[in-house]
């Protein structure tokens, strides 16, 4: 009888088997079609999310997910162990920036988040934490939270994990390889505010934090600025040093090179504000908007704050796309952010070509909000 190997795991023709599927974490139960010939192979079951209907036996379940070996390196098939999903969307629970830097890494170290083990079932949420390497782990029933290093905390769920998968001694332990631990140690400690070295920009300086060649790797909203090495859409930001001026935050890998940046607006009412943050890796949004909490800088773009500030300098022959102060007046040399209905607001800067556009005060404010 022809064998197959996945995940470790040795499987025949007809056993039992339990999976952890790619979408939405689903935990179900079937058996397992290997025909004798040829590289696809059928989880039979009954969850209708994989409803297909190949295979040539279904062993009396109703739908079949045709798969391949490689197709299933984000699935864990199992033999037949008792296993149960822990949230009922996890997405809710683990915050974003934790979530897409554990996906960076292994997504199937990811799915062991979502799974009943006795390690974070008291928990309802899991944030990045200020301390240098940790998370924090929230229960909302319980008014507590809890600290612990990442990667300890993997550790922790893989061997929670193998004592619950072995309990059916035809399962392998799951194995993450140490150099993963210490991949997640690293690359997460160096998500922290602690030692990140920062510059603030006024006049031609600002240009650097607009140009591509300076940014460290990555795949973030700083890559994918639209403003990007547009220098001389710029002028507004370089022409008006005493009220605009760039905060740059500089990688702890790459050390001369950006890792993300926020512009700095010395409004009318004393207050400096900083601007939408971009970023390199999204899980470095957290630790960027916290500097910029601790450097004393509120916090304006997608609030309802209104705000303004009066340039020096407002005539130029192109403008950059505006993500917050973007309403336009040029009687009175001002940009504006949520303005009221009384501030009869013709124009605004959400344009990537450069050009002014125009639009009336009602819905300007609306789009601010």
């Amino acid at each position: 009888m022809r064998k197959i190997e996945i995940n470790g795991n040795i499987f025949t023709n007809g056993d039992e088997i339990t999976v952890i599927g790619d979408y939405d974490h689903l935990i179900f139960d079937g058996k397992i079609n290997i025909p004798e010939e040829g590289n696809k192979y059928f989880i039979c079951h009954n969850e209708r999310r994989y409803n297909g209907d190949a295979a040539n036996d279904l062993f009396n379940y109703k739908y079949s997910y045709l798969f391949t070996i490689g197709d299933a390196s984000d699935m864990i098939i199992l033999h037949r162990v008792k296993l149960e999903k822990l949230y009922d969307d996890i997405d809710r629970v683990i915050k974003r920036s934790v979530k897409n830097f554990l996906c960076s890494i292994s997504y199937t170290v990811y799915t062991l988040f979502d799974i009943k083990l006795g390690i974070l079932d008291k928990y309802d949420s899991i944030t990045p934490s200020e301390q240098q390497g940790f998370v924090e782990l929230h229960s909302s029933t319980r008014n507590k939270k809890m600290s612990i290093k990442l990667g300890r905390l993997v550790n922790k769920l893989a061997t929670a994990f193998n004592e619950a998968i072995c309990q059916n001694p035809k399962n392998s332990s799951f194995k993450i390889k140490d150099e993963t631990i210490e991949k997640i140690h690293n690359q997460w400690m160096s998500v922290s505010t602690e030692g990140m070295k920062y510059d603030i920009l006024s006049g031609e300086d600002i240009l650097k934090g607009y140009t591509k060649s300076n940014y460290a790797s990555g795949w973030g909203t700083l890559q994918n600025s639209c403003m990007g090495d547009k220098h001389d859409f710029l002028k507004i930001y370089t022409d008006n040093p005493d009220k605009i001026s760039l905060l740059v935050f500089y990688d702890r890998v790459e050390t001369d090179k950006i890792c993300g940046r926020c512009l700095l607006w010395k409004c009318d009412n004393g207050v400096t504000y900083h601007d939408r943050v971009y970023y390199i890796k999204d899980w470095f949004e957290h630790v960027l908007l916290n500097l910029c909490k601790k450097l004393g800088y509120e916090k304006i773009h997608g609030t309802r704050t209104e705000a303004k500030v009066t340039l020096d300098n407002l005539d130029f022959r192109k403008y950059p796309y505006l993500d917050t102060f973007y309403g336009l007046s040029f009687k009175n040399k001002t940009l504006f952010h949520n303005p009221n209905n009384n501030q009869n607001i013709k124009y605004e800067l959400r344009t990537t070509t450069g050009q002014i556009s125009e639009r009336n005060a009602n819905t300007l404010e609306q789009d601010a909000v």
